[in-house]
């Protein structure tokens, strides 16, 4: 039973190797078989022709559904095979099994286990076709074929002594319609030995797969005996790196990683003290090239005790990614318990207060510290927000919401509380068990409450504001359509509060006054407005005219606005004094006109007497004129002056940049918003304080020294002594605001003179990201110029030596094809001479063999009614003269020699129509496994008898190559490595791709003499050779490597004089 299972287990390895092979041209896509309907029928069929034979039942599963089931299960159920394959293997057992145990439970758990070990099952019940249940005993093992698991089950029927008397009966039954169908079967004799040739031709077939099974099972095997490697497959080279020689008296666990060396050890002796039979390990190895792989280990004891297999899967990609998966959960692990919030599941299957899972913390709780269970709500949820939020969760219960979120006060671990942000989801889930979860998060909010809080009383203090400001504020949009009016709009034009809104704003400005109001509206919109008031005038609901002076700001960006803010200001009043002004004036000048006619008159009598008087009269009249030109100015200028002053306000309060105002005590008089944002320090801390001081408060900390201060101070003062208008500089440097961040700053100081006081004033802006930006451009810069400096110099030196290998390349080629063609014409004639004579041979025997089966034929057709049990006598007695047997034999012996030749002869043919295409230059996908084959074929006349060839080639076989051109390069290096050998030795041919597939490699290793290490940098040099004079031409690896650069590929050579050469090619798979 156990050399039966070994074998079974080989078997199946190699049949889902092959099946995958001949489904994909590559047997696996990424390591996961495609299990579709036609591969599941592909599979049953093989397997029919292996193993339908055997007299235990056999079923393989994959995923739970079966795959395979083999005849004698079939016999023992009475299905069909058809009616099994797909379906769960649950659909043919009862609930429980005879235990009282539940079927599912029990075969899950025994499935699980078999991973490590094989496992039994004792009288495990089937259902079968009628309605019986089969009793049986059932051994479960888990296999891995890349990397893909199938559970094998071995069914060995219990069958009852009753039970066996009614199936000899069957049995005998049977027996007798094989007699009577003996007849028949007579007759179908003669079909039977057409169909001969068909058999034989498909056991060749079955032959050679087998053997290419076993070279090419995706997974690594060693097959050991008394200590040394009786079997290593290259598969397991692969994975190892290592030669075959490497193994010779070692295993796969030698490689194991010095940390993992204890573990490994100890796995050793307990297979050995227990002495198991199976057992399975996963550890840390290393390659010939030092590399970490990850490697689960099965372990096989075969037929002896000193004989045992080892089989091997490289799984350090997966075991990389569950180290990736690890590090990313204690990551988001951190992450949550960093953050005030945590995150729960809690099971609501479960009825009571079981707490579920919880990560983070929150409240000054610790991780775990707060149990989330289904019933805490109520505990931990302040009384006054407890209905709204049962009520949210009630519906989520019932479905009716698809997530669960509310806002409420918890209560911390002081005891207080604080607001915080609940959501969850309710989620079905199906590991261990289907069941219902309850999934959400608990998020600190009390900080944005807080801020919520305080923007409502900020928002309460500026409507506060705008609702006692005596000026008007009003919002349009680019339609002059107002959208907002300030309460103060409807208290000067006598209309109802919210009048206004909704209508043209032009609809209230005089005719005249349109035209000057649109002019300024796309200046605002054109952002090219001056920032002066404009006069307008406005109707009221009374019917007259209220003078407005108007200044526009487009803040359409602005999130709160999204518009044009106008302020307007009543300057109905003013105008009216203006008004006044103008009639005292025109009033004034009437009077000063009817004095002087008086004084004329007067002096038209008097001239004589008032020459003085008149003189003096008219010094009075120009005084009286300038005084009142002077009271006209002076209006004008205090006009001007009020015009100018909120001119200068709006932009200063309105700027992004910090502006701050010195007066000449030193002291800080004004403070924008600008300066506010820069430094974080509000307006009414900073004014009337001295600058020196402000200045010193915010150096970094390294420059603040007492001197420091006094230098300060005095620069200040000596500033404004020697104030005036052209006296303007800038300075810039690293400043630290109030929250100890370093900003650099750009200040422009400059003089503000008025009549009656001096003023310093400071432009500030933040420049930081600027500063950093340039910086960080100029250093990418310089590494820039410098690799595209070095890439430019690559690419003359490779252009150069490129064109010299072109020039090179044809002559050597040509040179080289004609040595080779004399080494092919000596072995051609001889190697297709002996296949010929060996089929001459087999024809002669044949038609002796054929003339006995004709003589029995003979009597056959001589058979009538009357005389047929004579005539099966003869034929007996014929029979066992000729020994019939043997004759059956003889022919299947004949048939298979004449193909064998033919197949040599085809061989040749073939690996000559291949040599002869070594000028082609066209790229094709092209067998690099056959193009080997095909040059050993060729050399076969010269290490035929002396030379064992080992080829172990990998999975991946054709790449897109020039192949005659590759014929040749494998053609120069067996030629040399045969002639490398004197007498008896080996050459081990071994192929396999690296991980994604890219490239692919060619190593050729022989056992001959070597090659001294003084030569061994001139071998690839055109004309060297260490052969006699007229047996090289030095050309042949040189040509080698110049095919091997022009495939954009890569050729290494390992040697060791005494012990052997190799050689190692790189080839890209898909060459451009």
């Amino acid at each position: 039973m156990y050399s039966k299972w070994t074998s079974f287990f080989i078997y199946l390895q190699n049949i889902v190797r092959r099946l995958n092979y001949s489904k994909s041209g590559r047997g696996m896509t990424d390591g996961i078989p495609a299990w579709n309907r036609q591969e599941l029928t592909t599979f049953n069929k093989f397997f029919t022709s292996l193993f339908d034979s055997l007299s235990n039942g056999f079923i393989v599963l994959k995923d739970g559904l079966i795959v395979f089931v083999n005849y004698a299960f079939l016999r023992m159920t009475g299905y069909d095979r058809e009616e099994l394959i797909g379906i769960p293997l649950l659909n043919l057992c009862p609930h429980k099994q005879s235990n009282g145990k539940i079927s599912q439970s029990l075969l899950e758990s025994t499935i699980n286990a078999s991973v490590y070990e094989r496992k039994e099952l004792n009288n495990w019940k089937f259902l079968v076709r009628n309605q019986k249940q089969l009793r049986c005993h059932m051994m479960i093992t888990t296999i891995f074929v890349e990397q893909q698991e199938f559970v094998v089950l071995e069914v060995e029927e219990i069958i009852a002594q009753r039970d066996i008397a009614q199936r000899l009966k069957e049995k005998n039954k049977q027996i007798e319609s094989l007699s009577e169908e003996r007849e028949s079967l007579n007759e179908e004799l003669r079909a039977t030995l057409d169909e001969l040739v068909e058999v034989n031709k498909q056991l060749a077939d079955s032959e050679f797969w087998n053997k290419t099974i076993v070279e090419n099972i995706p997974l690594g095997l060693q097959v050991i005996n008394n200590e040394e490697t009786e079997y290593i497959n290259g598969k397991m080279l692969e994975i190892t790196d290592y030669p075959a020689s490497y193994f010779q008296n070692k295993s796969v666990f030698d490689l194991a990683d010095e940390e993992e060396k204890r573990r490994v050890g100890a796995f050793l002796e307990h297979i050995q003290q227990d002495m198991l039979s199976e057992a399975m390990l996963e550890f840390w190895a290393r390659t010939s090239q030092h590399e970490r792989r990850y490697l689960r280990t099965q372990y096989v004891k075969l037929n002896k005790a000193s004989r045992w297999m080892v089989i091997t899967a490289d799984l350090t990609e997966n075991k990389l990614k569950e180290n990736e998966l690890l590090t990313i959960q204690q990551q988001l692990e951190f992450a949550i318990e960093s953050s005030q919030s945590l995150i729960w599941d809690i099971n609501l299957a479960v009825t009571d207060d079981t707490p579920g899972i919880s990560i983070g913390r929150i409240f000054d709780y610790q991780p775990g510290e707060l149990k989330i269970h289904r019933n805490i709500w109520q505990e931990i949820i302040h009384p006054d927000d407890y209905a709204a939020v049962s009520t949210e969760l009630e519906k989520h219960y019932r479905g009716e919401t698809t997530l669960f979120e509310a806002e409420c006060r918890i209560k911390t671990k002081a005891g207080n509380y604080k607001w915080a942000l609940i959501r969850g989801k309710i989620i079905s889930t199906f590991f261990p068990e289907p069941s219902l979860h309850f999934f959400g998060m608990l998020v600190d909010i009390s900080k944005r409450k807080e801020t919520e809080e305080q923007l409502v009383v900020s928002e309460e203090k500026f409507r506060t504001i705008v609702q006692h400001l005596s000026d008007l504020i009003l919002i349009v949009n680019k339609n002059l359509t107002i959208v907002y009016e300030s309460p103060s709009v409807s208290t000067t034009f006598g209309y109802e509060p919210g009048y206004l809104i909704g209508k043209n704003a032009l609809e209230i400005i005089h005719p005249a006054d349109v035209e000057a109001a649109m002019k300024e509206f796309e200046n605002v919109l054109n952002k090219v407005n001056d920032f002066k008031p404009t006069e307008l005038r406005a109707r009221h609901a009374k019917g007259y005219w209220v003078y407005l002076e108007v200044l526009g700001d487009d803040l359409s960006d602005h999130p709160a606005i999204g518009g044009i803010l106008i302020t307007a200001r009543d300057i109905s009043e003013r105008k009216e004094n203006e008004m006044q002004l103008d009639l005292y004036r025109n009033h004034l000048e009437q009077l000063v006109k009817k004095r002087t006619e008086e004084i004329e008159l007067i002096n038209a009598e008097l001239v004589a007497i008032n020459e003085e008087l008149k003189a003096t009269n008219e010094e009075l009249a120009v005084k009286n004129e300038k005084l009142n030109d002077e009271i006209v100015k002076r209006i004008e200028a205090q006009i001007a002056l009020e015009e100018s002053e909120n001119k200068f306000r709006s932009f200063i309060e309105q700027s992004t940049e910090g502006i701050v105002l010195i007066d000449e005590e030193g002291k800080i008089v004004d403070w924008n918003r600008g300066m506010e944002a820069i430094f974080k320090i509000p307006r009414e801390e900073v004014i009337n304080t001295y600058v020196w001081e402000f200045d010193y408060r915010f150096l970094p900390e390294k420059r603040k020294t007492a001197k420091q201060f006094e230098e300060l101070k005095a620069a200040t003062i000596d500033y404004f002594n020697s104030l005036d208008h052209s006296k303007i500089m800038t300075v810039e440097g690293y400043y630290q605001t109030i929250e100890l961040k370093q900003k650099y700053l750009t200040v422009t100081i400059f003089p503000v003179i008025t009549p009656k006081r001096r003023y310093l004033g400071r432009i500030v802006r933040d420049i930081t990201s600027i500063k950093k930006a340039q910086e960080e451009i100029q250093k990418q810069s310089e590494e820039l110029q410098q690799i595209n400096e070095n890439l430019e110099q690559q690419k003359r030196e490779l252009e150069n030596a490129l064109e010299e290998l072109r020039k090179t390349q044809a002559q050597l080629i040509q040179s080289e094809k004609m040595a080779s063609l004399g080494v092919l014409t000596a072995g051609v004639a001889h190697e297709i001479n002996n296949p010929v004579n060996y089929i001459n041979t087999a024809l002669e025997g044949l038609k002796i063999t054929l003339n006995d089966f004709l003589e029995i034929f003979y009597l056959y057709e001589t058979i009538t009614p009357e005389n047929v049990t004579a005539k099966l006598e003869e034929i007996k007695r014929l029979k066992a003269q000729l020994d019939f047997p043997t004759l059956q034999q003889g022919i299947n012996v004949l048939l298979n020699n004449m193909q064998t030749g033919i197949e040599r002869i085809t061989e040749i043919v073939k690996s000559l129509r291949t040599f002869a295409r070594v000028e082609e230059n066209e790229l094709k996908f092209s067998n690099v496994h056959e193009l080997i084959d095909t040059t050993l074929v060729m050399l076969h006349n010269q290490y035929k008898n002396r030379i064992e060839i080992v080829k172990e080639y990998g999975f991946v076989n054709s790449i897109n190559c020039y192949p005659g051109k590759l014929s040749q390069v494998f053609m120069n290096i067996l030629s040399n490595a045969i002639q490398a050998i004197p007498d008896k030795g080996t050459i081990t041919i071994n192929t396999h791709t690296d991980k994604e597939g890219k490239f692919m490699y060619i190593s050729i290793k022989d056992t001959g003499m070597g090659i001294p290490e003084n030569i061994r940098e001139k071998i690839f040099e055109p004309f060297f050779t260490t052969k006699e004079a007229g047996k090289g031409t030095g050309l042949g690896l040189s040509i080698t490597y110049g095919i091997i650069q022009q495939h954009n590929g890569e050729i290494e050579v390992k040697s060791k004089v005494g012990v052997g050469t190799e050689f190692i090619i790189k080839l890209p798979t898909n060459l451009k």
